[in-house]
């Protein structure tokens, strides 16, 4: 059985609903040794025919799916788990063998705000605009309405991983497999019609690696990315992740494999922000482009009250109406929503709690009550991101948990009032947007960031405006398809450092720069990447590890290279005094055109930091007028990350079976799952326990004890390491 990984999925910021009241895990088939399943045979030494003639009559019932050679070095097979568990005791070559994991896709004025359009004033070698013309780009992803007015003429080819043909049609109207995602995704690279994307003249290609629900496996996956290096693409835009921060997975390993193979490989980050360490897979590959999500221009409505005039930011929900409603209003206390708490709504706006019904019925109920317009607060203190499946008559937004509770109080002594107020916001980083660093190497991610709130595109049939790092990615995709175009001699590595080197850094609100984990290099900026002098290789500093001040210091070498017309002159302008690194700098130097220099920025501990265990900041590269911040970011000792990642249940075919998944990023010394009673919290005892776990993704089935009901228990997964301890739930209904 092929693994299943919950994973970042616009879906649920679109379609949230149900919220899980109660939890039911899935019904999946009982994993056992008879079990036909989906691998990936991870090979150490090159593949020849000869080895795959071998392994083809190694097992009568182990049948070869796939074979990777260009972006991974290894086989997809499909057979018996015990067969399959013979060939790794058979063949030494066969490093690791991963089941196929369930991966699913990620969820105007943002394409213009970022300087596609500007682009079009510029010309490539062979006197074209700078328009995508002649690169060749892969949508990875759920496939491509490539009948679509916008995406036709545009529309190469493709092949279809899922029907397994050559023809990587979105799933429309009328199938219950409904999908949009990667037509959205296209749409934003290179739409070309009623809506213009990045690159409106590139050669736009699909690779269907995911069908139903947006859903797909690793095997298939690699097969589109396979296809795609052997058909030659410049650019390849890959809109999906899961929530497991390591670079070690398979789909990691092959993106890094893609850019060495001279194609540009660009991700999106995740949708599982706002915290730390939450970059999850193929995000945390080291070489690709990985991609956060910022707000576009954005008329944002803020409310207050008649009992405090403190200004409450509204979400608003994909699919409503504007709100801009610039009367005061009554708020009043619409409960979930349904018919019978609505009948005093007329003329007023409803407050309603998530839960029980559908968010659309629930905005609908208001509606025709009469209600001018709907906020619905979230389960948690967190601002909801959520939908309505169509568009209706009045504006529906969000807000946290603890703001409608503390206006309800205030309801009961007095009529509430709500005032509107619009501002205008741009380059806010999305709350949604996932965080690094990467565990294990420490890598800054996202490397860069693009608009992905709020972002119109094509889907089939249609128009659609979703949000999401998803929709972030492809911006960056775009943008890479105008530099090919532009300079089609450029390496991966040197686009990837012109649009690192030339982002827009975005501030707080007291002006200081976002941390380099939350942002990389900053917002993308295509003008000015376009007519870049200077280039600085690589964009971003990663230290690792630093121990403390009697190591020795750390050294990165940097490439820089003058690519204008002039000689220029150049100094690091050193970063301020009170921070922990001493550095070391090269002397100012000057570089002719064209002419590149290797240097080395040296950095060790002045002191240590025990509380802070990741440090971040920028360094400067000055030339004249002309700025490159690089980010840097070194971890001392061992960071506080989470240890436990993507901890998942699901029940076996038999009665009394359940089969867990979790991701442990470093090696612990008391790994377990304890099971607690949902009502009272009793310990019910240990569903499993092992010791000195090694890193990396682990999975087992197991029976489950006589004194355990699934909907009534939390389940814990823990481990314990240097007198530390993490966890993970699962089952609990407020996660």
């Amino acid at each position: 059985m092929k693994k299943l990984l919950f994973i970042f999925c616009i879906f649920v910021i679109i379609f949230p609903y149900p919220v899980f009241a109660s939890i039911k895990l899935p019904s999946l088939p009982m994993q056992d040794e008879e079990e036909v399943i989906t691998a990936i045979l991870e090979v150490q030494s090159p593949i020849d025919e000869n080895w795959i003639r071998q392994l083809r009559h190694s097992s009568t019932t182990v049948s070869i799916k796939y074979i990777y050679k260009e972006v991974f070095n290894g086989v997809a097979v499909e057979g018996k788990r015990k067969e399959i568990a013979k060939l790794k005791k058979k063949y030494p070559s066969i490093q690791h063998v991963h089941e196929a994991n369930v991966y699913h896709s990620l969820a105007n004025e943002s394409i213009p705000f970022i300087g596609s359009k500007k682009a079009r004033s510029y010309f490539d070698q062979k006197g074209n605009r700078v328009t995508g013309k002649g690169v060749k780009v892969a949508v990875i992803d759920t496939g491509v309405d490539y009948h679509h007015t916008d995406l036709r003429r545009n529309y190469k080819g493709g092949k279809d991983f899922v029907d397994g043909d050559d023809f990587p049609m979105e799933a429309r109207e009328g199938n219950q497999a409904m999908t949009f995602h990667g037509t959205h995704v296209a749409g934003v690279i290179a739409a070309n019609g009623r809506m213009e994307g990045v690159a409106p003249e590139a050669d736009l290609y699909a690779y269907r690696v995911l069908g139903a629900n947006g859903s797909g496996t690793t095997d298939q996956v690699l097969a589109g990315l396979e296809q795609a290096v052997k058909d030659d693409m410049d650019v390849i835009n890959l809109s999906l992740g899961s929530e497991m921060n390591g670079p070690d997975l398979p789909i990691s390993k092959a993106l890094d494999r893609v850019v060495e193979k001279g194609v540009v490989a660009v991700t999106s980050n995740g949708n599982s922000g706002p915290d730390q360490w939450t970059v999850g897979t193929p995000g945390t590959s080291e070489k690709a482009i990985s991609v956060g999500a910022s707000t576009p221009i954005l008329h944002i409505p803020y409310v207050y009250t008649n009992k405090n005039r403190q200004q409450i930011k509204l979400q608003m929900m994909e699919n409503s109406i504007p709100w801009e409603m610039m009367q005061t209003l009554e708020i009043v206390d619409g409960k979930y929503g349904e018919r019978q708490h609505l009948q005093n709504v007329e003329g007023k706006i409803a407050l309603i709690k998530r839960g029980k019904i559908p968010f659309t019925l629930k905005v609908e109920n208001a509606q025709e009550q009469g209600a001018k317009a709907v906020i619905i607060y979230n389960n948690t203190n967190q601002h909801l991101h959520a939908g309505l499946e169509h568009q209706l008559q009045i504006p529906a937004a969000t807000i946290p948990k603890k703001i409608a509770e503390k206006w309800k109080k205030q309801m009961e002594a007095m009529k509430l009032l709500i005032t509107t107020e619009i501002k205008k916001e741009q380059d806010q980083l999305a709350s949604f947007s996932s965080r690094g660093p990467v565990t294990t190497n420490w890598e800054i991610k996202p490397d860069i960031v693009a608009p992905g709130v709020e972002i119109e595109s094509t889907i089939p049939n249609g128009y659609f405006s979703l949000q999401g790092t998803s929709m972030a990615a492809p911006h960056i995709a775009g943008a890479a398809v105008l530099l090919k175009q532009a300079y089609p001699n450029w390496t991966p590595a040197e686009v990837k450092a012109a649009l690192m080197n030339t982002a827009k850094l975005l501030e707080d609100q007291k002006g200081n720069p976002l941390h380099v984990y939350e942002q990389g290099t900053g917002r993308v900026q295509i003008e000015e990447a376009l007519t870049m002098q200077t280039m600085v290789i690589p964009g971003s500093l990663s230290f690792g590890k630093m121990k403390s001040r009697q190591h020795p210091e750390k050294e990165k070498k940097l490439k820089v290279r003058n690519i204008s017309n002039e000689t220029k002159h150049y100094h690091f302008e050193h970063p301020s005094k009170k921070g922990q690194l001493q550095w070391k700098f090269p002397l100012p130097f000057s570089l002719k055109p064209n002419e590149e220099k290797e240097v080395i920025v040296s950095a060790f501990l002045k002191e240590e930091d025990t509380k802070q265990k990741v440090k971040d900041g920028y360094i400067t590269l000055k030339e004249g007028n002309e700025e490159i911040h690089l980010p840097y970011l070194y971890v001392m000792n061992e960071p506080e990350y989470p240890r436990v990642m993507g901890f998942t249940l699901v029940q076996g075919d038999k009665p009394k079976t359940i089969r867990y998944e979790v991701y442990l990023p470093s090696t612990s010394e008391e790994f377990g799952i304890a099971m607690y009673e949902k009502e009272t919290m009793r310990f019910m005892g240990l569903l499993d326990s092992q010791r000195n776990v090694q890193r990396g993704l682990k999975e087992k089935e197991l029976l489950l004890p006589d004194n355990i009901d699934l909907t009534n228990t939390i389940f814990v997964a823990f481990v314990r390491s240097k007198g530390k301890e993490d966890y993970q739930k699962w089952g609990d209904s407020s996660i």
